[in-house]
């Protein structure tokens, strides 16, 4: 277990860190309530820079999602595909639902009264539309109604895991527990937003960029990425080993089956 103390220092230095670094690409917009869901329903297992690519498609293409509910599905799979959205066609019938669901909800595409809801009553009605994870109304509530809560986006996770902040073993309700309890409600919003871009730019699932990442005068990640290649390599070893042993057996086996069928001729 990570002593409190420990991870609020490391926080502090990554927040910082990153901060000068990738704080000037960040943009500073705040998206809308609506505007957020849709882009979190795009950003479904992809990027949130793929996904930045087609919600500005969307905002060029379309006059406001008012227009989005009302185009053909086919119109909205063109515009997700144009940008090479996954899943475009599920992901477009999953747009035009919610929005449809708004409007008859509602009476217009606009969920901006949720500004003034308790973040209990915002998140029941985020639930209640089609489709909506707890990432994607989550999201929601950090990033447009600045609720405090974690999203579990996995460049999150996996940041602080590497970064020492949290065990690699902790579980993700543990992990965002732990996040809301040492990461400053007011810096919390901006801090998940530069997890998610150091995550999808550098610190990436398979390949970690360690060598050239900001953070690698002080993070354990690649110490411990030179173990895990040498583990993979000795079990490559290993494996290959048996694998000239299980084949030598064989061709033994089958030397002997051709004496004795030799014999019995």
């Amino acid at each position: 277990m990570v002593a409190k103390r420990v991870a609020q220092q490391r926080v502090k230095h990554l927040h910082k860190t990153l901060e000068e670094h990738l704080g000037g690409s960040l943009r500073d917009e705040r998206r809308s309530v609506v505007s957020q869901l849709i882009f979190n329903i795009i950003a479904r297992n992809w990027t949130w820079q793929g996904a930045q690519r087609v919600f500005e498609h969307f905002v060029d293409q379309f006059v406001d999602w008012n227009e989005v509910r009302i185009s053909p599905v086919t119109e909205i799979i063109h515009a997700l595909e144009r940008e090479g959205a996954p899943n475009a066609d599920k992901k477009a019938k999953n747009i035009k639902k919610v929005l449809l669901e708004i409007y008859g909800e509602h009476h217009k595409v606009s969920l901006d009264f949720l500004e003034e809801s308790d973040p209990d009553k915002a998140k029941q009605m985020l639930e209640s539309l089609s489709g909506t994870t707890e990432r994607v109304v989550d999201s929601v509530l950090l990033f447009s109604l600045d609720h405090p809560v974690v999203p579990a986006y996995s460049p999150i996770t996996r940041v602080v895991k590497r970064t020492g902040i949290v065990e690699h073993t902790d579980e993700p309700e543990k992990i965002r527990a732990t996040l809301l309890d040492i990461v400053p409600k007011k810096e919390l919003e901006r801090f998940c937003r530069l997890l998610i871009e150091h995550g999808e730019r550098t610190c990436v699932i398979k390949t970690p960029k360690c060598k050239t990442c900001v953070l690698k005068d002080w993070c354990p990640e690649p110490e411990r990425q030179v173990k895990l290649q040498a583990e993979a390599k000795e079990r490559a070893k290993e494996a290959s080993k048996k694998a000239k042993e299980r084949a030598k057996a064989e061709a033994e086996a089958a030397a002997r089956e051709e004496a004795r069928a030799a014999e019995a001729a």
